[in-house]
């Protein structure tokens, strides 16, 4: 029993830490690359700050990074230039699409499997077995505007019979990583993540109760801050990585990438289906 509860304390804590933002300081002259917040701001930080010192030395300008507060605040930031490159997750660029015709889409995240995957998971000691048994249950979202963190999983739900009113609780908690320290320390009986949280050793008390359908990867978008030249040059940048061998900066973003290769706008066609799942989940049947 005091192993249990000081295992559940310090999942608590982590949860509670791993909320708190961090933004580095950006010098005004600087290329800015914004990062939507599906993980914490610290640990984002340090995944893409190996990318922006390569970016600045490939185009000889500085190149920094700006992790988002929110999903909608790094669409807002793209649109109002205040970002100049995005790093955004599938929903979310077809939301900004919706918003702004002047995007160049500069290239797309190639892992080790071809599509962005994830799951509804419990803790591996919970009785839930189905989908349709998470009626009357606690369930964990990541944000509104997040791809494998809502979106996709409300189409799993509708499908499933389970609606927003069916549950008997459900939250956004910012990223990921909230979403599986929360069901791991029992706060909800169920949430949606990423695969990249599955392959973490310290969610290993996780079950997947199901997979969400696959998605087109993360990508990168160029805003109407930048010029067309600028967008050639950032793409050809990126690109490269693969090329000059730099899978060490792929690998630092997440460790199954090992290119960033070209991205056509239909790849995200599928994305503009699952969002009117989200419409039926929250209105119900």
């Amino acid at each position: 029993m005091q192993r249990n509860f000081t295992i559940r304390l310090a999942l608590r804590l982590i949860f509670f830490i791993s909320i708190i933002s961090f933004t580095a300081p950006i010098s005004a002259d600087a290329f800015v690359l914004g990062v939507h917040p599906y993980l914490s701001a610290t640990e984002l930080t340090s995944r893409f700050t190996p990318l922006c010192d390569y970016l600045s030395a490939q185009l000889g300008e500085e190149v920094t990074v700006k992790i988002s507060a929110t999903f909608d605040v790094l669409l807002d930031e793209t649109v109002s230039g205040t970002v100049d490159v995005a790093f955004m997750g599938s929903s979310n660029y077809v939301r900004l699409k919706q918003r702004c015709d002047q995007l160049v889409l500069l290239g797309k995240l190639k892992g080790q499997q071809p599509n962005l995957r994830g799951a509804i998971v419990v803790r591996k000691d919970s009785p839930i077995m189905e989908v349709s048994e998470l009626k009357g249950k606690r369930m964990a979202f990541v944000s509104h505007n997040s791809t494998m963190g809502y979106g996709v999983t409300t189409h799993v739900l509708v499908h499933a019979g389970v609606y927003s009113k069916d549950l008997a609780a459900w939250q956004f908690l910012k990223n990921h990583e909230n979403v599986a320290y929360a069901v791991l320390a029992g706060f909800f009986d169920a949430g949606s993540v990423k695969q990249e949280i599955l392959n973490q050793a310290c969610f290993d008390e996780l079950r997947v109760l199901a997979p969400l359908p696959e998605v087109a990867d993360h990508l990168f978008v160029a805003g109407p801050s930048v010029s067309k030249s600028e967008a050639e040059a950032f793409s050809r940048a990126l690109q490269a990585l693969d090329t000059l061998g730099r899978h060490d900066v792929l690998q630092a973003i997440r460790n199954d990438v090992w290119a960033i290769v070209p991205v056509e706008d239909r790849e995200y066609d599928g994305l503009r289906d699952y969002q009117r799942a989200i419409i039926r989940f929250e209105a119900g049947p």
